[in-house]
C-alpha cells in the first residue's frame, strides 16, 4: 500500500480543471517551509482552508484578504478535501481475503478476551480481518468519534488509529 507521501503525489493525477489548479495553489503555498508534502499535511491544510472562517486566526487576516492560495471559496476546499479522502480510500482498498496474515493477531485477541491494537495506518485491514473472522471490533467511531467504545466489553479488538480512520 502507498505511504503518506505517495498518497499525496498520486492524488494530483486524479484531478483536472479547477480542482487541479486549486490543489497546485495549495501545494505551492505549503512548499514554503521545505517540509516534504504528505497526505497528512495536505489534509490538514484543506481542512483548515475549508473551515477558515471558523478558525481563531481568521480574525488576524489583513483587510486585503487571504493570500491567493487561500482565496477560493470554502466549498471548493471542502470538495477538494472530500476528493482526497476518496482517493485515499481507493488507494488503500484491500479485499478481506488478503488480510489472512492478521488472523493470528485476531485469534490472540479472542484468546485473551480482548486486545488493544495501535496503528499509524489509515488502511482498514484490521477491521476487514476482524469482520471476516466474526470478531467484534471498534476504532472509536460510531460514526463520529466516541472514545467510550474502547471501554465496551463487547469489542474484542480495540483499534486505536492514531492518525484517524477512513471508515
Amino acid at each position: 500500500l502507498p505511504d503518506v507521501a505517495e498518497l499525496a503525489a498520486t492524488f494530483e493525477g486524479q484531478l483536472s480543471g479547477d480542482q487541479l489548479r486549486l490543489l497546485r495553489d495549495v501545494v505551492t503555498a505549503l512548499d514554503h517551509d521545505g517540509l516534504k508534502l504528505d497526505v497528512e499535511r495536505l489534509l490538514e491544510a484543506l481542512d483548515q482552508l475549508a473551515t477558515r472562517d471558523q478558525q481563531v486566526l481568521s480574525a488576524f487576516v489583513q483587510p486585503t484578504g487571504w493570500v491567493p492560495a487561500a482565496s477560493s471559496a470554502a466549498a471548493e476546499y471542502e470538495a477538494l478535501r472530500s476528493a482526497l479522502y476518496a482517493h485515499i480510500r481507493q488507494a488503500l482498498a484491500v479485499s478481506s481475503e488478503r488480510t489472512g496474515y492478521l488472523d493470528p493477531i485476531i485469534h490472540l485477541a479472542q484468546l485473551f478476551g480482548g486486545l488493544d491494537i495501535f496503528s499509524l495506518n489509515y488502511d482498514t485491514t484490521v477491521e476487514l480481518a476482524s469482520s471476516r473472522l466474526g470478531v467484534a471490533y471498534t476504532d472509536g467511531f460510531d460514526p463520529q468519534w466516541n472514545g467510550n467504545q474502547f471501554e465496551d466489553s463487547r469489542f474484542i479488538v480495540r483499534l486505536h488509529k492514531l492518525h484517524g480512520s477512513l471508515m
